[in-house]
């Protein structure tokens, strides 16, 4: 039996970690290895050859009574083996069958899961997979805040998951970063308020809902000096371009859900969102916007996007002329 395999709780032989979302995937692969203090670990990472892991799941450790094998973002992800290193790779895969230390494969990306070395590793051993959240699962999203903040001893009402849910959008790695000041901040008490982050984290969580509020509202001057407050706090101008085609993204789906006869409860559990949020946005948009409007938003995005991939306008202000045109 291999050595601490129970630590790891392995099915199989080797653990497989992957997923666009890396804080995840890091977080998994920190919560493994914490099992293993005391271990040796010898880390492959990126071009290696295989015959070099091999040998190392047949050797002891020279430094530790106990070693753990790593495999960070290994080339057989990204490259598709030849016939004669996949002939090699299914060595390795015997090799760590039989051998007494862990093996564990992480990649902080996606992995095309149609390759012939991804298939013969998803029959040796247990993958987990990380994808971030999607802009219209906004449940999912405080969920995981609420989880979040019971892992850092905290409660939290649903109107101060929302407010942090506007600073971080589906960054979980900002989120869990605010979720720990929070809980510093509030020091011996139980729950974490929408007044506790507005306190911590003032300019932004006030610039973020400030150009929200002004977005639905169409309040041109507003939303642009909410904008420029946001730019000026060191926020990624392409990220803000997100956040506004993703707002816009959501206006298009309520106006059409709604004039389609459904009601907001019915359009929450189809896009995915929360009803009472969902009440209190959907009455500004019907007065400020229409499908029309949202279609030509849509195309001036469109070439913002455009305009600045191809490196002809600064993203700052390609995003301030785009947002100024459409409001």
């Amino acid at each position: 039996m291999k050595k601490n395999l129970v630590y790891l709780g392995l099915m199989s032989e080797i653990r497989v970690v992957f997923g666009e979302e890396s804080f995840s995937v890091e977080e998994h692969v920190d919560g493994l290895l914490k099992h293993f203090p005391s271990s040796d670990r010898e880390t492959f990472e990126g071009t290696f050859e295989l015959e070099a892991v091999i040998q190392s799941l047949s050797t002891s450790s020279l430094f530790a009574s106990n070693k753990i094998v790593i495999l960070k973002n290994p080339w057989f992800f990204s490259k598709a083996p030849s016939d004669a290193q996949l002939k090699v790779f299914a060595q390795l895969l015997e090799a760590a069958e039989a051998s007494e230390f862990p093996c564990l494969i992480y990649q902080l990306g996606s992995v095309d899961q149609r390759k012939k070395a991804v298939n013969q590793l998803k029959k040796k051993s247990k993958f987990h997979v990380y994808n971030p959240f999607k802009d219209w699962e906004q449940d999912k999203v405080l969920d995981w805040i609420k989880s979040r903040a019971q892992q850092c001893g905290k409660a939290m009402d649903h109107d101060a998951a929302l407010a942090l849910e506007e600073i971080g959008g589906t960054n979980l790695r900002q989120l869990a970063g605010e979720l720990e000041k929070c809980a510093v901040y509030v020091g011996n008490a139980t729950t974490i308020t929408r007044a506790d982050i507005s306190a911590l984290c003032a300019p932004a969580t006030t610039s973020i809902f400030e150009f929200n509020e002004a977005m639905k509202k169409r309040q041109a001057s507003t939303c642009l000096k909410a904008l420029h407050r946001l730019l000026s706090h060191g926020e990624d101008p392409i990220r803000l371009s997100g956040l506004i085609v993703s707002n816009l993204r959501l206006y298009t789906q309520l106006l059409a859900l709604s004039q389609s006869g459904k009601s907001v409860n019915d359009i929450a559990k189809e896009i995915g969102k929360n009803a009472f949020f969902l009440k209190n946005v959907l009455p500004d948009i019907k007065r400020n916007y229409s499908l029309d409007d949202l279609k030509n938003a849509y195309r001036q995005f469109a070439d913002c996007d455009y305009a600045i991939k191809s490196g002809k306008m600064k993203p700052e202000v390609a995003v301030k002329l785009t947002l100024s045109s459409i409001l």
